[in-house]
């Protein structure tokens, strides 16, 4: 049966990056970008294949930058991989090694990943200039006004000075599941250098390009949990919605408090040692 290759993107946490990686390895080739400005070390990740390359923003072109560098070293590879899976240090499977290797393994050539039409707010981050900025980063007070990248964006407002968004009208999570086809049609034919002066353009450089190209994709199985339009970052996962997702059709979720897989006693961990165990899913008692 043909593997997958796991691309992991990550910044912290190296404990709960590990614990990822001791999960998925027995069944999947791991590939590592650590963010260049993080306190990780490539020897501190338990994996063969580990760089660190690109500083990373939130928001920024450089996370598409290390997105793409783990897609063209898994390419560099010529493993015929039935897919690759992109995933950040805070992911955990929510169905066994065995399940989700033969699920991709009878779907080639089918990519997974959430494609839906960007909404106003995700539009203006095609239409205004963007300049690589940390946009987790907040600017209070006085200094939000003399932020030079911030009145290029007050003076394109006032003046109606709008980039075409014909072609990136599409938006979705970054975290996807990519017929290996796929993303060497994305490496090959994609305008990247179109994206650099977008805000998040991570979350939709991929869904217009399926978009764009008609490429065959179903739905995304990986689960996160939204608060609002304007959030930057997904709820936690609790305790009970990932025992409620082992049941559905997601393969893995995230976010997870590191504690969750550091701490060994666990239920999460528990429950996904039986998991990996048996090869199936076991019964799990809901406490309602």
């Amino acid at each position: 049966m043909r593997r997958q290759a796991v691309a992991l993107l990550v910044h912290k946490d190296v404990t709960q990056v590990n614990a990822l990686i001791t999960i998925l390895r027995p069944s999947f080739d791991i590939y590592v970008h650590i963010d260049k400005k993080s306190d990780i070390t490539p020897e501190s990740v338990d994996a063969k294949n580990v760089w660190k390359e690109i500083t990373v923003y939130w928001g920024a072109y450089n996370m598409i930058e290390a997105t793409v560098f783990l897609y063209r070293q898994i390419l560099a590879t010529g493993i015929p991989y039935t897919h690759v899976i992109l995933l950040s240090g805070d992911a955990l499977p929510v169905k066994s090694n065995k399940y989700i290797t033969e699920y991709l393994s009878a779907r080639p050539g089918i990519s997974f990943l959430e494609n839906r039409p960007a909404d106003e707010v995700r539009l203006e981050r095609r239409r205004l200039y963007w300049f690589n900025e940390d946009l987790k980063k907040r600017v209070r007070g006085a200094r939000k006004f003399l932020n030079s990248f911030r009145m290029i964006r007050w003076l394109q407002r006032r003046l109606g000075i709008w980039r075409s968004v014909r072609g990136f009208e599409r938006t979705g999570s970054q975290w996807t599941i990519l017929a290996l086809q796929h993303v060497k049609h994305l490496v090959d034919k994609c305008p990247l250098s179109k994206y650099r002066f977008m805000a998040v353009p991570d979350e939709s450089f991929v869904q217009n390009h399926f978009t764009n190209y008609g490429l065959p994709h179903e739905r995304n199985l990986i689960y996160a949990h939204w608060p609002g339009k304007r959030s930057l970052s997904p709820n936690y996962i609790d305790e009970h919605t990932f025992l409620l997702l082992l049941n559905s059709p997601y393969l893995f979720a995230r976010k997870l408090r590191p504690e969750v897989v550091a701490v060994r006693t666990s239920r999460f961990v528990r429950v996904l040692q039986r998991i990996q165990r048996y090869g199936e899913m076991p019964m799990i008692q809901l406490d309602v």
